[in-house]
């Protein structure tokens, strides 16, 4: 009796159940709502690119003037600074050593030049003055013998190397009244045209020198060329500035109202792009964020494409035209440097 009801009734339920788990089993799980799907084309006719957030007066790289050590950071990320702000400053006990020297050798110079343009002091004039007399005196007795000398008329009365003795004394005092004589001229004459030329061209370069160390201890301040704002700041207290820009710059600077968006247009549909026409940027993971932009202008150079979006389609030999928009970012949660999905109106193709 179990055998024959019992048991064909089993096998009947275990097949209901199979034929039931394989009809469940190809029914499509439902398929969960897509939360921000991509964005849709706000235009029937349009380019698509991809978008780049910039500072509208472009991301400023800024370096260092010499390669130094950081003694000093002033900003950090985000912040606003006015024109010449200080941003962060170099070391400079090196250039404090030089700009001493070249003052030294500056006031050195400066005395030289103001002593010659003073010569002669009134105290070297009376001993000059003075050697010049006793020459004199000296040429004058000398002069006086020479004349006795040569009034005796008979030359047996004195031998000839007697009147050559006397001779060459006189010409010797003569030599030592007119060098004498020329010292106190020159002396009185005060320094000579070419000498004080010279050494004024000696202060000038002194001058320069100390002007030169002086720009270069003020250039040790890097400061803000305008207004705007610290994008990155890399330099830090301690660090050479020559090996922080090996990898990356010091300090990214811009100006950050408004933003701009940089649109890659593909060199293919670079003949569609009309300037002026409308755009809309929609920001990735939340297509509901839709921008208008306003357009800025062309980039006249077509060059190879650097942000790649990872679709397959792309081609490193790709070449794109750049078009520049604005829009102002109080509104939304947009950064610098965020990729962005764009739409340019176009005329459809016919």
């Amino acid at each position: 009796m179990i055998r024959k009801i019992f048991l064909p009734l089993i096998a009947a339920m275990g097949v209901f159940f199979a034929i039931t788990m394989v009809v469940i089993g190809r029914e499509k799980p439902p398929e969960p709502p897509i939360e921000f799907p991509p964005p849709t084309p706000p235009y029937t006719s349009f380019i698509a690119g991809a978008g780049v957030v910039e500072a509208s007066s472009e991301n400023i790289e800024i370096g260092a003037p010499f390669p130094e050590i950081v003694s000093r950071v002033f900003v950090h990320s985000g912040v606003y600074v006015k024109p010449g702000a200080p941003l962060f400053s170099l070391d400079t006990s090196q250039l404090q050593k030089k700009k001493k020297e070249n003052e030294d050798a500056l006031l050195k110079a400066m005395n030289e030049y103001t002593k010659m343009l003073h010569e002669p002091r009134r105290e070297e004039v009376p001993p000059a003055v003075a050697a010049m007399e006793a020459a004199k005196a000296e040429y004058e007795n000398a002069l006086d013998q020479y004349k006795i000398i040569a009034s005796i008329a008979d030359s047996r009365a004195l031998s000839k190397s007697i009147r050559d003795e006397k001779r060459n004394a006189l010409a010797a005092a003569k030599a030592r009244f007119d060098e004498a004589k020329g010292n106190l001229t020159l002396l009185q004459s005060g320094a000579w045209v070419r000498d004080l030329e010279i050494q004024k061209a000696a202060v000038t370069e002194a001058e320069s020198r100390l002007e030169s160390t002086q720009n270069e201890i003020r250039r040790s301040t890097i400061r803000a060329p305008f207004e705007g704002r610290i994008l990155q700041m890399n330099a830090r207290v301690g660090e050479l500035t020559s090996e922080i820009t090996k990898s990356k710059p010091l300090l990214i600077f811009g100006v950050t109202n408004p933003l701009y968006i940089r649109v890659d247009i593909d060199q293919d549909e670079a003949w569609r792009f009309e300037p002026n026409t409308k755009a809309t940027a929609f920001v990735r993971g939340n297509s509901k964020i839709s921008i208008p932009l306003e357009y800025v202008r062309t980039e006249p150079l077509v060059i190879p494409k650097k942000s790649y979006t990872g679709d397959s389609f792309e081609r490193i030999d790709t070449r794109v035209l750049q078009a520049v928009y604005k829009f102002n970012p109080k509104k939304y949660p947009v950064y610098v440097g965020l990729i962005m999905d764009v739409y340019i109106e176009a005329k459809p193709i016919r």
